[in-house]
């Protein structure tokens, strides 16, 4: 009798694991196709409905990395506030976003929109691309008219591993930056 009990407690909880397991694959995959209908908006008529997809997949964080090619694509639209949430979505994305890395750097150093400029370099420490490809940009950040471009090179320099060692001189010399923030955050960065 306990050996026929004990086997329907074991075949029970492999059908709830089971169970479990299928409703966690059927959200992923709604998760998914959410992520890509979202992808899709990215390239609408409408910029509203571009900036409020990307800033939906920013909102999404990780689950989202499905789409960081059409939000890397993002970053070259027209209007400088679909940029700017492109960009921030990627960060928001975090490591899984690096590929983006490159195109990151691209507009910190040479985007008109200085709202842009920063959120990419933000992008960038959060989601830590290679040195390589990204630490020109982020030191040539560091002498930005915008303190907030300023500020998060420096952040993003410090995050950068392994470090960027052609950033230390520039990290150093942002000490003296007129901006306490920017200071702040260059010896932070040192650490």
């Amino acid at each position: 009798m306990m050996k026929s009990s004990y086997r329907w407690m074991r075949v029970s909880c492999a059908v709830a694991v089971l169970m479990i397991t299928s409703v966690g694959w059927a959200q992923n995959a709604q998760v998914d196709a959410h992520v890509q209908s979202l992808a899709k908006l990215l390239k609408d008529e409408d910029a509203k409905k571009r900036r409020d997809a990307a800033e939906d997949l920013g909102e999404m964080g990780p689950a989202a990395a499905g789409a960081v090619s059409q939000l890397q694509a993002a970053l070259a639209d027209k209007n400088g506030t679909v940029r700017h949430y492109a960009a921030w979505a990627l960060g928001k994305i975090g490591p899984e976003a690096a590929p983006a890395g490159k195109a990151l750097a691209s507009h910190l150093t040479n985007d008109m929109d200085s709202g842009v400029r920063h959120i990419a370099a933000w992008a960038i420490g959060e989601i830590n691309p290679p040195a390589t490809d990204v630490g020109r940009a982020l030191t040539k950040g560091l002498r930005d008219r915008e303190k907030m471009v300023r500020k998060f090179s420096a952040q993003a320099l410090g995050s950068l591993y392994p470090p960027y060692q052609l950033g230390v001189k520039p990290l150093v010399d942002a000490i003296d930056d007129k901006d306490p923030e920017v200071a702040h955050s260059a010896i932070v960065a040192l650490g």
